[in-house]
């Protein structure tokens, strides 16, 4: 991974002199007519490749989108947000005049606000990592995985005498972004992602029946993250096991069962791998959203910003909101798909205890909702190419409060478990701010204490926002919060979710179903 930039050098922008002028004859235009306005310029430079079904390959080599948002905010509290391609000024010109007279038509708001910016004189944030269309080294890196990965096809194909294929999904992209306001703020970032996702499937030529499982692989890194000294030197190990691993378990699934009623009537835990929590994402963290807090949507705080519930969770658990932590405590910034430096406001992204020790302490908030309910900005304006900023999450995890149990590994977190089930993976599901459900991906058995190797078919969690971090016990294993998705909130963000390998036990609020 390339080093954090940390001075005032720059991480160049393509084509930033010119994005800049454009941005200045912007705000030069509106600041006469209005009490404030800023704008976001985003451009996207991508690569990408598929192998779908049957083995047919398609590769988009290089394709660049870009956009920009305008907000313009008058002095009685009225703000508009419009939306604009990357053309030369005098393009824009008569669709900034229309947006100034649709701001003086929107309704007055005399209690509206932004916090400030803090941090204002710093300018440049980033990671290198370019996406370069003639670079011979990205056609490698697309070839190279998908050799790999059809040689791992034919060796489970053959070892286990089903018919294993995999769909492959990746792309390489740098995301660029500039925020200027009519006070004089300049900021920008240039960020590398990497994005892998794999759905292996497992048929038996003889019944027919088809199993599959999905695996993910994302970071903010360039594509030869994913190889051992780039390309030639093949897949890195731990992710050619996470990917074979995929395969393993499709075939696994063609000897696995449900659940029956009695059995679940018999279950007391649930031991959740990272993979497994996105729950931490859906049914949690909307409900942190500050945006959504302030419009009643939040199942976990009144409108007023007030808790629903205390205590809210078990008094080993907290929820963060950021990079992931390092072993020994410290953050390790720009860590995890969802990571950014700034957001789309400018703001520093930093990272924000939700839960401590089971009491809700914050909420994540763009520069509008820091405003409204008098706290400090912390990041999480985000949008997506020329669409309104709004307030979303980054990486979400588990992490043990202090002095909670931690152990060694899965063994030791099964103990003492009578009956119960470890998951893994997740594929999406329904959600509501009372809760969410999803289908988990495998499951495994665990009597009397012991992890045992009676795989579960997908079963359906299902989890209540309001207690469902009553019932964890312990945490084992290292924090994992690499699991890369896509949030849809009316538009895309990259997010993770996570923590430890968790325990928790079967209540009212977390059921497991088939």
């Amino acid at each position: 991974m390339s080093a954090i930039s940390t001075s005032r050098e720059p991480l160049a922008l393509e084509r930033e002199s010119e994005l800049r002028e454009l941005a200045g004859a912007l705000l030069a235009f509106v600041r006469p007519k209005v009490a404030y306005a800023d704008l976001l310029i985003e451009r996207v430079r991508k690569a990408e490749y598929q192998r779908l079904p049957g083995g047919r390959e398609l590769v988009k080599p290089y394709a660049a989108r870009g956009a920009m948002t305008v907000r313009l905010v008058d002095a009685k509290g009225r703000a508009l947000d419009a939306s604009f391609g990357l053309r030369p000024f005098a393009e824009l010109r008569p669709g900034l005049e229309e947006a100034l007279s649709s701001l003086w038509l929107q309704e007055e708001r005399p209690g509206f606000g932004l916090a400030e910016v803090p941090n204002r004189d710093r300018v440049r944030y980033g990671l290198k990592g370019e996406v370069d269309p003639s670079s011979p080294d990205l056609t490698a890196s697309f070839d190279a995985l998908a050799r790999e990965v059809a040689a791992l096809d034919e060796g489970l194909s053959a070892s286990s005498g089903l018919a294993v294929e995999t769909e492959l999904w990746c792309y390489a992209q740098v995301e660029e972004k500039l925020v200027q306001d009519t006070e004089g703020l300049v900021k920008t970032q240039t960020l590398p992602q990497t994005f892998l996702q794999l759905l292996a499937r497992a048929k038996d030529p003889r019944s027919g029946r088809l199993t599959q499982q999905r695996t993910r692989l994302g970071d903010i890194r360039a594509i030869s993250w994913l190889f051992e000294g780039g390309p030639g030197g093949g897949l890195r190990a731990d992710f050619r096991e996470k990917i074979g691993g995929a395969g393993r378990a499709a075939v696994g699934l063609q000897r696995a069962r449900a659940l029956s009623s009695e059995e679940l009537g018999r279950l007391t835990h649930l031991v959740l791998a990272p993979s497994a929590m996105v729950f931490v994402h859906e049914a949690e963290g909307h409900n942190f959203e500050a945006d959504l807090i302030k419009e009643g949507q939040s199942g976990l705080f009144t409108p007023d910003g007030a808790p629903r519930a205390k205590p809210f969770g078990a008094p080993v658990v907290d929820v963060w909101d950021g990079p992931a932590l390092r072993p020994d405590g410290s953050f390790a910034e720009g860590e995890g798909f969802g990571s950014h430096f700034i957001d789309d406001e400018g703001v520093e992204v930093k990272p924000v205890r939700l839960v401590e020790r089971g009491e809700i302490v914050a909420k994540l908030h763009d520069r509008e909702t820091a405003h409204h309910f008098r706290e400090a900005p912390n990041g999480r304006g985000f949008s997506e190419l020329g669409q309104r900023r709004l307030v979303r999450m980054t990486n979400t995890y588990l992490h043990p409060a202090a002095g909670a149990p931690w152990l060694d590994g899965l063994e030791r977190l099964c103990e003492g478990i009578a009956f119960g089930v470890y998951l893994e993976g997740s594929m999406g599901g329904a959600v509501s701010k009372e809760g969410m459900s999803t289908t988990v991906q495998l499951g495994r058995v665990i009597r009397d204490g012991r992890l045992t190797d009676e795989l579960l078919l997908p079963g359906n969690l299902t989890v209540r926002a309001l207690g469902s971090l009553k019932g964890i016990e312990a945490f084992a294993g290292p924090l994992r919060c690499d699991d890369p998705g896509f949030c849809g909130k009316g538009q895309m963000k990259t997010v993770t979710d996570g923590g430890p390998l968790t325990r928790l036990r079967k209540t009212e609020d977390v059921t497991l179903g088939f």
